[in-house]
């Protein structure tokens, strides 16, 4: 009947490395930039309050599935899975 609290919209960003949208850990906007680690390839990077918007992380279910390029396999690698 009530929507689960993993539902809710939060301040998320999206990765530059494997493009998902991870939660920036923020409560409020802020004005400044932040550093927001990736919790699906494990990228630090910074981003500006620009790129902070409201929305709704990715979810890994099950098995944890990460992209092959975003630990630094090459393209062919990526393909043989």
């Amino acid at each position: 009947m009530f929507s689960k609290m993993s539902n809710r919209k939060r301040f998320v960003v999206t990765c530059k490395l494997c493009r998902k949208d991870v939660p920036s850990g923020m409560k409020e906007f802020s004005f400044r930039s932040i550093a927001v680690t990736c919790s699906s390839c494990g990228e630090e990077r910074q981003y500006l309050p620009s790129e902070v918007f409201l929305g709704r992380p990715y979810r890994l279910e099950g098995i944890r599935q990460t992209n092959p390029l975003c630990r630094g396999a090459s393209f062919s690698d990526a393909l043989e899975l």
